[in-house]
């Protein structure tokens, strides 16, 4: 299973919210300002950060040699929609399942499964790597709690310059409720 980005999100805060936030009202720090909420945002977002989900939408690719022999596993969420599942027949050519043969579970919210429906089954597929290929929008909006951390990190950032660490005991503990549990 290989996950690919094909769209990457929007930031969930703005320059204009970040300075505002600091209260800066000059422009000569907009690119280092922009910087710190890109650099804050990558330690939250995504399938490589701390929260383990995607805060705004983005769209997302998953490559899988074969069909599984019942539900398909979405890794990222919360999952909004599935744009295709696409895949490579037998003989080489391009298919492409019908919407309307699937229905998306994505109660769980921070991950989400395509299942099929009943009488229902995967095509045959080539035997080759990435012969399936799902893409879907992972992300419906950064909660109003994870965009306060950012504010509050980049804030850090901006103040200390250089000498603290983005991520402080008290933005963990903010930010505890967002994360995707861990299951063991």
């Amino acid at each position: 299973m290989k996950l690919r980005l094909v769209t990457p999100p929007a930031l969930p805060v703005t320059l204009a919210e970040a300075k505002a936030y600091l209260r800066v009202d000059h422009a000569f720090e907009d690119a280092g300002i922009s910087a710190m909420i890109a650099a804050a945002v990558n330690l939250l977002d995504g399938r490589n950060g701390i929260l383990g989900r995607c805060l705004e939408p983005a769209t997302w690719e998953l490559l899988l040699d074969r069909f599984p022999n019942r539900e398909i596993r979405l890794p990222l969420g919360p999952v909004a929609s599935v744009t295709s599942v696409a895949f490579t027949d037998p003989e080489g050519a391009e298919g492409a399942v019908d919407a309307g043969s699937f229905a998306l579970d994505n109660v769980e919210g921070f991950g989400g499964w395509i299942v099929p429906h009943a009488g229902f089954a995967w095509p045959a597929a080539m035997e080759t790597i990435n012969a399936v290929r799902v893409r879907f929008v992972a992300g419906t909006g950064a909660p109003e709690g994870v965009k306060q951390a950012i504010l509050v990190m980049v804030a850090t950032r901006y103040d200390l310059r250089g000498e603290g660490r983005m991520l402080t005991p008290g933005i963990v503990a903010d930010l505890a409720p967002f994360r995707r549990p861990v299951v063991a």
